[in-house]
């Protein structure tokens, strides 16, 4: 995907921003405007460029959401939700679990959409479904006591033993 014209021009974007963030840095109140445009044509673009675009900035979202919290929410955390488009979700999915990383900045709006992804582990690559326990492992140590009280990690795990049962099987 990074090596894709869509998804060197979402690195050209996110090395645009670092830049401008450094130097902006005391009055820094979010992401341009002429940037939220793109990032939600992006968002929402049916092109190979648009799909390879959301990969890369989706599997930044930790930086994005640092940048500019309130956007993050409202662009890129839904492109993770599998109720609005599986499509989009599988391929978000994917670069999240590839190059992203979880923050409990944000940690409380992607738990749900974690569990989502359970029925759908099996589409992905096995890198990827390594990430995936990778992340649910972090998570339950380091990321919120809710993952125990409302049985989320319970779910995950029996999830991920399913298919790993599943796999074991195959061989």
């Amino acid at each position: 995907a990074m090596n894709r014209p869509g998804g060197k021009l979402a690195l050209f974007w996110l090395e645009y921003l670092a830049s401008l963030k450094e130097n902006q840095s005391s009055e820094w109140t979010g992401l341009p405007e002429p940037v939220k445009v793109l990032f939600r044509e992006v968002s929402q673009g049916h092109s190979d460029d648009s799909r390879l675009a959301r990969l890369v900035l989706v599997s930044q979202l930790h930086y994005l959401f640092f940048l500019d919290r309130e956007f993050g929410m409202e662009v890129f955390i839904p492109l993770l939700d599998w109720s609005r488009d599986t499509t989009c979700a599988a391929q978000c999915w994917q670069g999240f679990l590839g190059w992203g990383q979880w923050k409990t900045s944000f940690l409380q709006l992607i738990l749900p959409l974690y569990q989502q992804t359970l029925p759908h582990l099996s589409e992905f690559a096995p890198l990827a479904t390594d990430a995936f326990a990778r992340d649910v492992a972090t998570i339950a140590v380091f990321g919120s006591e809710n993952t125990c009280a409302d049985s989320w990690l319970y779910r995950c795990m029996e999830a991920l033993n399913t298919g790993l049962l599943r796999e074991l099987d195959k061989k």
